[in-house]
């Protein structure tokens, strides 16, 4: 990688999803776009033209049809899940559903906790404790660790993602809509916290 080499570089992709038998839907047709780092890009554009596919497609959630994925300099197109497992710590993503991306059986901690130990990166207190300075990270007082989804607002719940998100300190975090599911006042609140974050974290 070189010191001008973007963080991440998407190259003419394309995917398409099968519609019926005989028909096929182009979510993504022939995108390119760099992302450097400590940058922020706004992707924008009208219901259902794609733009959760390709954000799916830079974290490979999802294969490209065409085109490839360039993250620090290393095409991760065709890595299998073994290979891009430790590239996963530097790509993370919000969605837009706080309601349907936190499990309803386990304690939010837990949750935020849970990439560290499945990197390696942290196991017992020392994930606990990280979990703890994360949520005062977002605005979320440290006793909330220990409750479950259900005794949070939706507002609270995208915090609690957002953390999750930063817990292995990515250096690419995808927010896909991540405000949309909730009330306009919130919206602005999470906004504004992950603006602050950006300039904090870099």
């Amino acid at each position: 990688m070189t010191d001008t080499e973007p963080l991440v570089r998407v190259e003419s992709v394309s995917k398409r999803f099968p519609a019926d038998r005989h028909a096929q839907v182009h979510a993504v047709t022939n995108v390119s776009l760099h992302i450097d780092h400590g940058e922020t890009l706004a992707v924008v554009g009208e219901s259902g033209c794609g733009k959760s596919t390709l954000a799916n497609l830079i974290i490979r959630l999802h294969d490209p049809d065409e085109g490839r994925v360039v993250l620090n300099g290393l095409d991760i197109t065709h890595l299998g899940p073994r290979e891009l497992r430790p590239y996963r710590k530097t790509m993370q993503i919000v969605f837009q559903d706080p309601f349907a991306s936190l499990d309803p059986r386990v304690r939010v901690g837990t949750s935020v906790a849970e990439p560290l130990k499945v990197h390696g990166i942290a196991s017992g207190e020392a994930a606990d404790e990280r979990a703890g300075a994360l949520f005062e990270l977002v605005g979320l007082e440290r006793s909330m660790l220990r409750n479950f989804p259900h005794q949070f607002s939706g507002g609270q719940r995208q915090r609690v993602c957002i953390a999750r998100a930063l817990a292995l300190n990515p250096e690419l975090v995808i927010a896909d809509e991540a405000v949309s599911a909730l009330d306009v006042s919130v919206q602005a609140q999470v906004m504004n916290l992950m603006l602050d974050l950006q300039q904090e974290l870099g």
